[in-house]
């Protein structure tokens, strides 16, 4: 029984550890960035653009972001700095997934979706 037991347990601290590598890998291959990554961007002055409607972000929203549309992105690009890093946020993070296609084809070079503006708190 014991045995049986250790080999339960390897498998399962197996299980985690892939299912963790395979979350970040999913998520960078997403555009994504891990909280650590975003919090060490933050922390190192990377800008934060918000997506949302401006009535959405008049509701909540971080201190230092900028509200620009996901709508406005394209037309208001002279606003955002391509030489610092670009943490796009909105409500759950489908905006801005879209707004950081558009800062890519642009050729910002270090810009990340954060998803919900809320994780940057």
């Amino acid at each position: 029984m014991p045995v049986a037991f250790g080999k339960l347990f390897l498998i399962s601290g197996l299980l985690v550890g892939l299912f963790f590598m395979l979350r970040r890998i999913l998520l960078l291959a997403h555009g994504g960035s891990s909280m650590e990554d975003l919090m060490a961007l933050k922390a190192a002055g990377a800008q934060v653009v918000d997506v949302r409607t401006p009535a959405e972000f008049a509701q909540g929203h971080l201190p230092d972001s900028r509200n620009i549309p996901l709508d406005q992105v394209q037309t208001r690009l002279p606003e955002i700095d391509p030489a610092r890093p670009v943490l796009l946020c909105c409500a759950s993070g489908g905006r801005s997934g879209m707004a950081k296609v558009i800062l890519d084809k642009a050729g910002f070079l270090q810009v990340h979706n954060a998803g919900s503006w809320t994780r940057l708190q």
